[in-house]
This record gives C-alpha cells, sequence and structure tokens, in this order.
C-alpha cells in the first residue's frame, strides 16, 4: 500500500473531507487550510507535504485536532461551493465513460486479475492457518501486500458495481 492509500485508509473514518480532498483536485486548497494550523506558518504547502506531515507525526492529540479542523475544511469548502466527494464520483464516473466507449479487454482483465489474487491469498493464509497449522508471520511487507491487494479490490468493487449504481437506483426510487 503506497503512502497516498495508507493515508486515505487512515483517514476515511476519522475525517474523510480531509482525507478525500488533499488528494483529489481540490487538494491545494485542503492542504491551505491545513498549513497554518498543523505547521504554525502561511508558508504554501503541497498536499503531499502535509499527509507525510500528518503520518509522521501520529497522536491522539493530532487527531482531535484533524477531527477539528475536519469541520473548518468542510465549511471553507461549501463557501467555495467545492464538493470533493462529488469530484471523487466525477473521476470514478470518468473511467468507466472511457470503459464504455473503449471496451479495451485491459480492464476486465485487470479486475479478474486482483479479485483472484484477493481470494488466492485468503485461500493461502486460510491454508496455512488451518490446515498446515502454521503461524501466519507478521512482517509490515506482508501487510502492506494485503493491504493494497484489498484497497485494489475495494476500487474494481467500485468501479463496476460504485456509487453510479447506487445512485441510478435512488433516483428511480424517488422518482417513484
Amino acid at each position: 500500500m503506497n503512502w497516498k492509500e495508507r493515508f486515505k485508509a487512515i483517514g476515511k473514518t476519522a475525517f474523510p473531507t480531509i482525507a478525500t480532498g488533499l488528494f483529489g483536485p481540490a487538494g491545494a486548497t485542503v492542504a491551505a487550510i491545513l498549513t497554518p494550523a498543523l505547521f504554525g506558518d502561511q508558508e504554501k504547502r503541497s498536499p503531499e507535504e502535509v499527509a507525510d506531515y500528518i503520518l509522521e507525526h501520529q497522536s491522539p492529540e493530532l487527531l482531535l485536532k484533524l477531527r477539528e479542523l475536519e469541520a473548518q475544511v468542510k465549511r471553507d469548502l461549501r463557501q467555495l461551493d467545492i464538493d470533493v466527494f462529488a469530484l471523487e464520483v466525477e473521476n470514478q464516473k470518468s473511467a468507466r465513460d472511457m470503459y464504455a466507449k473503449t471496451r479495451t479487454i485491459l480492464v476486465p482483465v485487470l479486475a479478474v486479475t486482483i479479485v483472484v489474487g484477493f481470494f488466492g491469498l485468503a485461500a493461502l493464509f486460510t491454508w496455512a492457518v488451518l490446515i498446515a497449522d502454521k503461524a501466519v508471520p507478521e512482517s509490515t511487507q506482508l501487510g502492506m501486500l494485503i493491504s493494497a491487494v484489498m484497497a485494489s479490490l475495494y476500487a474494481v468493487i467500485n468501479f463496476f458495481f460504485g456509487s453510479s449504481l447506487g445512485s441510478k437506483e435512488k433516483t428511480g426510487l424517488l422518482g417513484q
């Protein structure tokens, strides 16, 4: 799992607007809102620098501060009429549109590879623990591999069955 995915995974529940906004089209704006509170100055910082700071200085105090900043970021983005979640959905929608137009074989092949890889890892660990009676080693690399495969599986599921499908169903129900 790369650091962006790690940051998003950590922030998804604690500070979702910050975690989503930093790496989307509004990243520079979110970084500018956070910089004074985190760094104590007005120097311009990139979204990557802000995320690095948060990952390097993880503490209960910083988590509380980020939860407070979450409300400020939401308020400031609302004033600027920026919806980071809508921008993320739009990004996924454009990927789906591209696939619908090109119908390239690469997308389904990649999706099948990721799904088979996930279930292959799950089967391997199940076999190792239950059948071979081996302890699964605890290592950073192994954890990163599992996290990356799970994040990729989430992306595949979201691509094929994600928010656009749910939105169509909700729109249909609301119209009735």
